[in-house]
């Protein structure tokens, strides 16, 4: 009988975003050469006289239940509509700017971005009122209106504004599916749906979708501009134990990967190269305590819970337990014949358990695990923390895992 102690260490809390509308975005720098620029009043200028219009009739007879909190809001956003009007009707001049001090051109150009930050943050200016803002904004200092994720700021080396284009990541989310990123307090959404990130930066992120095998992988900031990622998530196997208790299997593919460590433990030596030639499916999480009772009588558990991990049990249980699953299964049609629910070999544990990298932790080890102290001294529900890059949940912390093969040395 075989046990590996996995590994654990500290925890983050996860930031969701939910992905915008995507917007065309160009990596052009280029920068026309001042001039003096007139605004004139531009169609969608109307989409913020339309909510300004919208505003003024609430605030002449507001709702009766509106609290003082939402009457304050809405007229601060009432002032912002109305700064953001009239710096875009108010004819502005480059070259009149340009005679002046440095300081003052400076002082211009903080006041602008100050309303247009406001705008930004804004949850009650919609996102094209937004991305045309952004397009007057360029060309009342000259620059071509580049879209998201450019941003435009002061270079005091020659005391104009110039575009930058910070490094962002861009993740086709589908519906109903979400995506988290750590370090979260690294990270900086925009409101068309990019998010930018710090360069030089490393970053987890995760796919999550209901029925749907959950990714994660890492990645380093090293590039300019925008940077896209795709997921492509896979229906769980979904097995029915009761109406409401079922077990999602994943689908693991075959390959090759080096098994055991070079570390201070001596069972773990030597490293050797291992094959693992046939597909299998595993349990997303461990056997939880409502799917061992769904089939077998539940014995004591020191921590009771229904998605708690089903411990204190023994080798020949868990054993007795996919037996009885294979025999249910088989008798009614589900399996296919010559297949079993079994534990996993140690190989296809560690196998799963790296999960297609060289490491014993994949992903963030401390998004991934619970240990001593974060777990408050006990064992924790299933799939709160983060699946490994095959969708694998607490594979490092939580509870200890049989596996099927006998412990020997490896020869």
């Amino acid at each position: 009988m075989n046990i590996r102690k996995t590994v654990t260490t500290a925890v983050l809390a996860l930031l969701v975003f939910f992905s915008g509308c995507r917007s065309v975005t160009s990596s052009s720098q280029d920068q026309v050469p001042p001039a003096e620029v007139t605004i004139a009043t531009h169609k969608p200028l109307g989409q913020l006289d339309e909510r300004r219009e919208a505003l003024i009739q609430i605030l002449k007879a507001p709702p009766e239940a509106i609290t003082i909190e939402s009457y304050s809001l809405l007229l601060s956003e009432f002032k912002l509509l109305e700064q953001q009007r009239e710096a875009l009707l108010e004819p502005f001049s480059l070259s009149a700017l340009l005679d002046v001090d440095a300081a003052v051109r400076e002082q211009a150009f903080d006041e602008q971005m100050s309303v247009y930050q406001a705008i930004l943050d804004s949850n009650l200016i919609d996102q094209s009122a937004k991305n045309w803002a952004w397009q007057q904004l360029c060309r009342q200092w000259a620059l071509r209106p580049e879209r998201a994720p450019a941003q435009l700021i002061w270079d005091p080396d020659r005391t104009l504004p110039r575009l930058d284009y910070p490094p962002a990541l861009y993740v086709d989310v589908p519906k109903g599916a979400s995506l988290s990123i750590i370090p979260q307090d690294r990270v900086t959404p925009h409101f068309e749906g990019y998010l930018i990130l710090e360069k030089g930066q490393s970053y987890s992120i995760r796919m999550s979708q209901p029925g749907k095998v959950s990714l994660a992988r890492e990645l380093t900031v090293n590039w300019s501009g925008v940077h896209e990622e795709h997921f492509a998530l896979e229906p769980l196997k979904i097995l029915s134990l009761k109406p409401t208790v079922e077990i999602g299997f994943v689908k693991i593919d075959p390959g090759h990967f080096e098994m055991g460590f070079v570390g201070k433990e001596e069972n773990e030596r030597p490293v050797h190269h291992v094959t693992i030639s046939r597909e299998f499916y595993m349990g997303e999480t461990e056997v939880t305590q409502a799917q061992y009772g769904a089939l077998l009588d539940l014995p004591p558990q020191r921590f009771s819970g229904a998605q708690l991990p089903v411990h204190n049990i023994s080798w020949l249980d868990a054993r007795e337990y996919c037996a009885a699953l294979t025999a249910i299964e088989a008798k009614a049609g589900r399996l296919p014949e010559g297949h079993v629910y079994r534990l996993p070999t140690e190989a296809e544990w560690e196998y799963a358990c790296r999960s297609g990298t060289g490491r014993a932790s994949a992903v963030n080890r401390e998004a991934m695990s619970w240990h001593s102290s974060n777990a408050g001294g006990q064992t924790q529900p299933v799939a709160l923390r983060w699946p490994n890059f095959w969708g694998l949940y607490d594979m490092h912390g939580n509870v200890f895992e049989w596996c099927l093969d006998g412990y020997t040395e490896y020869t």
